[in-house]
């Protein structure tokens, strides 16, 4: 998950995503991983349930950084996790008025990777497909109910 969010990095360090086009982004590449790699992602959502507690943050050090990257297109990137993204994303979404719903955005954050992670699951154990599809559709709801 660290290269992961590694790799996301770098993408939104060059793009200008916000609000629900960053989310959008995230939930693509989701879904780009659990198509190529659905152990993995499995293996994930396997790992952070089987836990008393959430795991602390481990970030990746500099010299894996620089197996993946060059210096220069690591200058400005600042790796955070998969809830701090979604977090974010959905505090510039209720700035730029895509989510009207007065709430907590910890809160809302939480229910989106509820809505992601369920979906990844729902998706293998029903062996739905095409999961893109599956995931905007569960995510499009969500997002009815926040406007």
């Amino acid at each position: 998950m660290r290269v992961w969010l590694l790799h996301r990095a770098v993408e939104l360090s060059k793009t200008e995503y916000v609000g629900l086009v960053g989310l959008r982004f995230l939930q693509e590449k989701l879904c780009d991983s659990f198509m190529n790699h659905p152990g993995v992602v499995l293996g994930l959502v396997s790992y952070l349930t089987s836990l008393k507690r959430p795991p602390g943050p481990v970030s990746l050090k500099t010299a894996e950084r620089i197996q993946l990257y060059s210096v220069e297109e690591l200058e400005n990137v600042e790796i955070r996790s998969l809830h701090q993204l979604v977090e974010n994303f959905v505090l510039e979404a209720i700035f730029n008025g895509e989510i009207t719903k007065r709430s907590d955005t910890n809160e809302i954050a939480n229910l989106f990777l509820s809505v992601i992670y369920g979906t990844l699951v729902t998706a293998h154990l029903n062996q739905i497909a095409p999961i893109k599809i599956y995931m905007k559709r569960n995510l499009d709801l969500v997002l009815d109910g926040l406007r």
